[in-house]
């Protein structure tokens, strides 16, 4: 019956089922009520009377998960359900920790064999060919290309995706006789050189002091630690990466007086931190259906003055943008503003949205054009129209394809084929228009 009612009303139909004020539920969409999907029963030992249907408006902003590695199995240990959170304790929430716990920059490492010594791992991908391009430094799999530039569109291997931020490198640097190690790094082809002046922190396992830190000597050479008895173990590198280029890495061991006995193999990433560009260049507008635009507006607090003769008349809205960065992935344009009424886009979708094509697409220009209807329902009276000045907006979202593989977005349960673009840039033009 429910299931009918949903399909038939949506929301509002619902909220009349259950006697509650549709108005009060505001804005909802009726394709993501599923009735199948519902909390309980609840086991109790007495009878509460409560109404078929009981809106909740107030929820958690947060909610906590414990769980604990117990004889080699992840189990949870605390968790909170639906009901468990007192919703009108709006005071800050304490957890206490037992005085053995310790807290870590990195939660999960990867299972690394050693039978092979070297940087095997950038945060959780591992460095192999069905993920690495080890000719160019990329991921081929995160952030893939689209062939026709139409974000939703299939995606198509391989990527082209370079690394950013702090990189995890794991691997091994037990060589025969090494007790030292250091990282060597060549930049965009320079002569290479020891990473100096680093250190990360580290955690005893499975007691010790709570933190401590794996720090070099000032030329380079970190001791090897034994990685049974340290957190994270095969950490071998904490790369704060920094310049956008290309990367060639090795470690180079050491004996114990920190003479040189051997290198791993190299491995090149790519880098990219590079600025994004997203800037909205020109807006003109005109009466929708006239030829001729307006000049083009200052750009610093537009100002649309509709004249009302003639009527509350629609108005087109024309947007002309520039996107780009060293590494893009897409790029997004919309308007909006308060109430109904936005600006609508008219124009083809590919002018504003664009996903790229391939390792040379890093640049995108276009114009967009958008309608912005002249009256809008009263909203103390859905029968009446009204004149719909006021504030409005465009935004312009650029996105590199630039990632970071630690993990924490879970790319490694999807084998990295994902999409994760933690560096982007939004720009907003603000728009005012009044009726003159």
């Amino acid at each position: 019956h429910v299931h009918a009612i949903v399909q038939r009303d949506g929301a509002a139909g619902l909220a009349r089922h259950a006697g509650y004020d549709a108005a009060a539920l505001g804005s909802i969409d009726a394709g993501r009520l599923d009735p199948s999907r519902f909390v309980g029963p609840f086991q109790r030992c007495h009878d509460v009377l409560v109404p078929e249907w009981l809106p909740i408006f107030e929820v958690p902003d947060i909610a906590f998960s414990v769980t604990q590695d117990i004889n080699g199995i992840e189990q949870t240990i605390y968790d909170d359900g639906f009901f468990d959170v007192d919703y009108d304790d709006l005071s800050n929430v304490v957890i206490h920790a037992s005085e053995l716990a310790v807290s870590t920059t990195s939660c999960e490492t990867p299972t690394v064999d050693c039978s092979t010594q070297g940087i095997r791992f950038v945060g959780l991908m591992p460095l192999v060919p069905a993920y690495h391009d080890p000719a160019t430094g990329l991921a081929i799999r995160p952030n893939r290309p689209i062939a026709d530039g139409q974000p939703g569109g299939t995606q198509t291997d391989p990527s082209y995706a370079p690394y950013t931020g702090t990189l995890q490198l794991y691997g091994c640097n037990h060589a025969p006789g090494a007790v030292y190690y250091r990282v060597l790094y060549s930049y965009n082809g320079s002569a290479e050189a020891p990473c100096t002046n680093r250190s990360w922190p580290i955690y005893p396992w499975p007691s010790g002091t709570p933190t401590q830190y794996q720090h070099d000597d000032g030329s380079g050479w970190f001791p090897v630690l034994d990685d049974a008895a340290w957190f994270p173990e095969h950490l071998l590198f904490e790369f704060a990466t920094g310049q956008t280029g290309v990367y060639d890495i090795r470690l180079e061991y050491g004996d114990n007086a920190k003479g040189h006995i051997g290198y791993s193999d190299p491995v090149k990433l790519a880098i990219d931190n590079s600025a994004i560009v997203a800037s909205i260049t020109q807006l003109r507008w005109r009466h929708h259906g006239d030829i001729p635009w307006s000049p083009p507006m200052e750009l610093i607090c537009p100002v649309i003055r509709r004249p009302l003769s003639g009527g509350n008349r629609d108005i087109d809205l024309e947007v002309t943008y520039l996107a780009g960065t060293t590494a893009l992935r897409d790029i997004a344009l919309g308007g909006g503003g308060c109430g109904e009424g936005g600006p609508a886009l008219t124009s083809a979708a590919d002018t504003a949205a664009h996903w790229y094509t391939g390792p040379g697409d890093n640049t995108h220009n276009n114009v967009a054009t958008f309608l912005l209807p002249g009256t809008v329902p009263d909203p103390n009276d859905h029968t009446v129209q009204i004149s719909n000045q006021g504030a409005y907006s465009f935004s312009l979202s650029v996105w590199s394809r630039a990632f970071n593989p630690a993990g924490g977005d879970g790319g490694h349960l999807v084998d990295w084929r994902y999409n994760s673009a933690p560096n982007y840039v939004t720009t907003t033009l603000p728009i005012a228009i009044v009726d003159a």
